[in-house]
């Protein structure tokens, strides 16, 4: 049985354990232009003669989320490993093009990753330019020689998030509110990558409560706080005692929604708990963090190989964990959480990416 850690490690992290036991939050956000990443005074010199670029997505540094956890993962490596990294931290999505190509040209890199799935069309049409240049791209696929695309089975962890959430509204020991049997969900653009959370965490929470009622929001953006908070206190309003976000920079409105009015919120992709402890039921984390790291490692050891590699709760690449909240989650609703993990593992269960 699983307490308050994360709650399960699979042998595809043992590999890059060692890169990624703590990290982070970046120290200073890129420009506009491609900026050498900000290294601590107690950063060895470099010893590797690898060099890696990131383009990260439009919602930018400080999110606490998707752009930090890559930011953790690569800082890390960079330390372990020797090796010198710079990024580019686009405010637009129009902007992505632009600097994977300016990245390339110098034929410096020996990988440049670009971070999110709005790059896909531009690393699509990048790539080919550069035939000899290694690309990585994280939550998309972009079929070409040059590229290794990381995806993740997020439904997955969001299907135990939903678990928790299902049970967790009808108990007063956790939310203390009248039984309004109500939770909530906030994405941030209304796209299949970001259905497919939704789908998961929907069918976890009906799975063990067939009567919850489950409100879906769309902010439109990654990057509009105080538009995902008002989407948290209208969800609140309707009844909702638990909100899922997965907004990235977003989703900081959401929690602090949850914190104004007492409610409870769930984190996304990195481990959120700690921004408000007593009003984060949980976090689903997706490893981010040591997929990046795996790349750069693989770059440096030369096993590095093009194709598609999709990482779900087998393969490690994704978990829910309740480290560093102030709920505690009772036991009889982690003995469902591993009922249903098991049944994903093992094919019994059977996670719908669409909304039913």
């Amino acid at each position: 049985m699983v307490r308050k850690q994360v709650f399960h490690v699979i042998s595809f992290l043992i590999v890059v354990t060692a890169l990624l036991a703590a990290g982070c939050a970046p120290a200073q956000v890129a420009t506009t232009a491609p900026t050498t990443a900000p290294a601590p005074t107690t950063a060895p010199a470099a010893t590797s003669s690898v060099k890696v670029a990131v383009v990260f997505a439009s919602s930018g540094l400080g999110d606490k989320s998707f752009n930090d956890s890559l930011y953790t993962g690569i800082d890390k490596a960079s330390k372990e490993l020797g090796i010198t990294w710079k990024y580019a931290e686009p405010h637009a999505d129009s902007e992505y093009e632009v600097y994977l190509r300016q990245f390339a040209q110098t034929k410096e890199y020996n990988l440049i990753i670009s971070n999110g799935f709005s790059q896909g069309s531009s690393l699509e049409k990048v790539a080919p330019e550069f035939p000899d240049q290694k690309f990585m791209i994280i939550d998309s696929t972009v079929d070409k020689p040059n590229i290794a695309s990381y995806n993740f089975k997020s439904e997955e962890a969001a299907y135990l998030a939903g678990t928790v959430a299902g049970l967790a509204t009808k108990d007063t020991s956790i939310t203390n509110i009248n039984d309004k049997n109500v939770i909530g969900f906030v994405g941030g653009m209304d796209i299949p990558l970001i259905q497919a959370f939704a789908a998961g965490y929907k069918a976890g929470a009906v799975a063990v409560n067939p009567d919850v009622t489950v409100l879906i929001s769309y902010v439109g953006s990654w990057a509009d706080p105080a538009k995902a908070k008002e989407l948290a206190l209208a969800q609140f309003q309707q009844g909702a005692d638990i909100i899922y976000q997965v907004a990235s920079q977003g989703g900081l409105g959401v929690i602090e929604g949850a914190k104004q009015s007492g409610y409870l919120a769930i984190g996304q992709d990195d481990n959120q708990n700690g921004l408000a402890p007593d009003n984060m039921l949980l976090s689903v984390l997706k490893r981010i963090d040591n997929t990046g790291a795996l790349a750069v490692k693989q770059v440096v050891d030369g096993t590095w190989k093009p194709g598609v590699q999709n990482l779900g709760l087998a393969e490690g690449g994704v978990d829910i964990t309740n480290d560093q909240s102030n709920i505690k989650i009772p036991d009889a609703i982690m003995q469902k959480v591993d009922e249903a993990r098991q049944g994903i593992i093992s094919g019994s269960v059977k996670v719908p990416t669409t909304l039913q």
